[in-house]
């Protein structure tokens, strides 16, 4: 598996299927910035509401599922429970190159969802290649525990500093941060073996 963090900014993601597990993932994609298709024989009513809410970034069709569906998109998720359509949805987005997360069914899926726990800009994300998602939700929660609620504020001043250094000329790649990082982080971060300064690890 290749881990990879993907930017959004209004492209359409489509979502196949209209139940309450599609309705998660259509909140997901909203959070990020995606304008989002979803397409099913019938829509929940939480989901109706969402499409409301998002005011023209949620466009419903109600009916079954066809290849012209995924005319557009650029990521797909097919949250059918009906292992056929699920299996139609996967070969179309194979043939066209895109990606496809089939939820709770990682044989079917090119782009796998970890669980994740987000700081402002910082994201943690834990994944078990599909084997557990249970496991990754745990494991996640006890990282996000043990981090500082202000990481997001933590990223923010490096990225003040990494553009002022950068507006001086020098490159940010040969500058070593991890004093600067491990002095914003010491009041921050409880005592705990996994977060001690860079300098002494081994």
């Amino acid at each position: 598996m290749f881990p990879v963090v993907l930017r959004f900014d209004g492209r359409l993601a489509v979502v196949i299927g209209g139940g309450t597990v599609a309705d998660r993932k259509v909140s997901g994609l909203l959070d990020v910035g995606a304008t989002v298709r979803v397409v099913a024989p019938m829509i929940v009513g939480g989901l109706r509401q969402r499409a409301v809410a998002a005011e023209g970034k949620v466009e419903l069709i109600e009916r079954a599922y066809g290849p012209a569906d995924l005319d557009g998109a650029w990521y797909v998720v097919a949250a059918t429970g009906d292992p056929v359509v699920q299996q139609a949805v996967a070969d179309d987005c194979e043939r066209r190159g895109l990606w496809c997360n089939a939820v709770d069914d990682p044989e079917r899926c090119t782009a796998l969802l970890p669980a994740v726990h987000r700081s402002g800009d910082v994201i943690v994300a834990v994944s078990t290649s599909g084997s557990s998602p249970t496991l990754a939700r745990i494991l996640r929660d006890r990282i996000a525990n043990a981090l500082p609620g202000s990481l997001g504020e933590i990223a923010r001043t490096l990225a003040e500093r990494r553009r002022a250094w950068q507006v001086e000329g020098a490159s940010t790649e040969d500058r070593n941060w991890a004093p600067e990082i491990d002095e914003l982080l010491a009041e921050q971060i409880p005592r705990c073996p996994a977060f001690r300064n860079s300098s002494d690890r081994k």
